[in-house]
């Protein structure tokens, strides 16, 4: 994925926030609370489904659980960071 401009809105100017995170009750949560404030969240479960959604939707930000069953939250970090230097990732 080569690499993005600023952060640009979404539909209605909000942004696309990717919630990556294993644990179902947890991941409910932050798409209950993100989603008011940012509208498009999208939900990943595991490693290998955020890096698929990273292309697919092309988030403007992603939030990433500490548990990650397929590959480990540091892992999934690192190949986020290289698939784009700028974009902004949060450890939740």
């Amino acid at each position: 994925m080569g690499e993005r401009p600023r952060p640009s809105f979404g539909p209605g100017g909000r942004l696309t926030v990717l919630v990556a995170e294993a644990e179902t009750a947890l991941r409910e949560v932050l798409v209950r609370t993100l989603s008011p404030r940012f509208g498009n969240v999208v939900e990943a479960e595991d490693g290998a489904e955020t890096l698929t959604l990273l292309e697919r939707c092309r988030p403007d930000i992603v939030v990433v659980g500490a548990r990650c069953p397929d590959m480990g939250a540091p892992s999934l970090l690192v190949a986020l960071r290289q698939a784009s230097r700028h974009l902004p990732l949060f450890l939740a």
